[in-house]
């Protein structure tokens, strides 16, 4: 994570984030808080964190699991990142903001051995 104090014309110097995972998605929200939907990498599954940053910091508020509690996202044992890449089981998650407040969000899936397209509704709370 990389921080702006002027609007996006520098940043500060890069720094770690709790998120274990890849192809994160965040969303910028109000009240400096973000929501990141990301393929884990420590467990099973699609999810978000809600976090709020303060000042440089990260701070998380929550994290839920969406989808595949029981889905692996890729084999992590083959000799090169083409093969592991070939075994993804989900992800390529997409978010946006509604005028109603809510979040959409859309991802692919395996399920049943058919490739899918899920989505969800979700609605932040204060």
């Amino acid at each position: 994570m990389a921080t702006s104090q002027d609007g996006g014309r520098s940043f500060e110097n890069q720094r770690l984030t709790p998120l274990q995972g890849e192809t994160c998605r965040p969303l910028g929200l109000e009240d400096n808080r973000l929501l990141a939907v990301y393929r884990r990498t420590d467990k099973c599954g699609l999810w978000a964190h809600l976090a709020k940053i303060e000042g440089n910091d990260w701070k998380p508020i929550d994290e839920k699991l969406l989808w595949g509690g029981n889905v692996i996202s890729s084999r992590t044992d083959l000799d090169s990142k083409f093969a592991q890449m070939s075994t993804l089981r989900f992800g390529c998650p997409a978010v946006l903001r509604l005028e109603d407040g809510e979040v959409f969000l859309v991802f692919w899936g395996v399920e049943a051995c058919c490739s899918v397209i899920r989505w969800f509704r979700l609605r932040i709370h204060d």
